[in-house]
């Protein structure tokens, strides 16, 4: 496998940091491209022996997947663009993976003609650790050989799964922007610690740790998640007093509004993309 980048900010850094980890990809087998050539520094730093490229046309005639990180709005532009100048140039069937919200796998055959095979992931940061989702999605006419090759890319970086096309950025609204929810919920418990006489560095760890910890049981136990949260809260006890005041200031109401709000704005996002 031959990887290309076209992004290295923190989400296209983030998912080709998550790659290396695989033993069947090295450094050397890895080409970057960035825009801006500061932002390929820590990247580079880590990992010197890394390919730069001149332009994203070199990224295409040298890769066999292609990893798209940039900001949606570039995407169009840059595609045709670089399609224009080597599709003539490419004696192979390389793969466009493209991790950006809003654009179509219909608006990137639209941008380059001929290229069969297109899918798009969505994953979320916690991928740099290992310890992300990313969410795969391509027409049926692209090969499984091909599908197989992007779960082996992306499968050092967490949890990866096939779903339909129209599903993408549901999962971006919930799973995409999920941590930064939960990193406003393990603020919120610190501060609280914090409040009640614990150290900040120990009220961080513990609400971390109790977040960490309750989703392993979750994923590991199968029970629904209200079940557990019984086996929490005992009759007239201090964890059912707790969750009536979380009741009371609206705490679920919030958290769904906000990935019902993701993606409303996602789908404002794909439809201003497609005019």
């Amino acid at each position: 496998m031959k990887l290309g980048l076209i992004g290295t900010g923190k989400m296209g850094a983030a998912m080709l940091r998550g790659a290396l980890r695989s033993p069947d990809l090295s450094p050397a087998e890895v080409i970057i491209y960035n825009r801006t050539t500061e932002r390929m520094k820590p990247l580079l730093n880590d990992f010197p022996d890394l390919n730069i490229a001149q332009t994203p046309a070199d990224v295409f005639q040298q890769s066999t997947i292609i990893l798209l990180a940039i900001k949606p709005h570039a995407i169009p532009q840059l595609l045709s663009q670089t399609w224009l100048q080597c599709s003539s140039h490419i004696t192979h069937s390389p793969t466009l993976l493209s991790i950006a919200s809003g654009i179509t796998i219909q608006q990137m055959h639209q941008c380059c003609p001929g290229l069969t095979n297109i899918v798009r992931a969505m994953p979320n940061t916690p991928s740099l650790i290992g310890s992300g989702i990313c969410a795969v999605s391509a027409e049926d006419s692209v090969p499984a050989e091909v599908i197989d090759s992007v779960h082996r890319l992306l499968g050092h970086c967490g949890f990866v799964f096939n779903v339909p096309e129209n599903h993408i950025e549901t999962i971006a609204a919930l799973a995409g922007c999920g941590p930064a929810y939960m990193y406003t919920i393990i603020d919120a418990m610190s501060d609280a610690g914090v409040a009640l006489g614990l150290t900040r560095q120990l009220a961080t760890r513990l609400a971390a740790e109790t977040m960490l910890g309750s989703a392993k049981l979750v994923l590991q136990s199968h029970k629904h998640p209200m079940e557990l949260r019984d086996e929490v809260a005992s009759p007239g006890g201090t964890t059912i007093e707790g969750l009536n005041a979380l009741d009371e200031f609206g705490a679920r109401h919030a958290v769904i509004q906000a990935v019902k709000a993701a993606h409303a704005k996602a789908e404002r996002m794909t439809a201003q993309l497609q005019n």
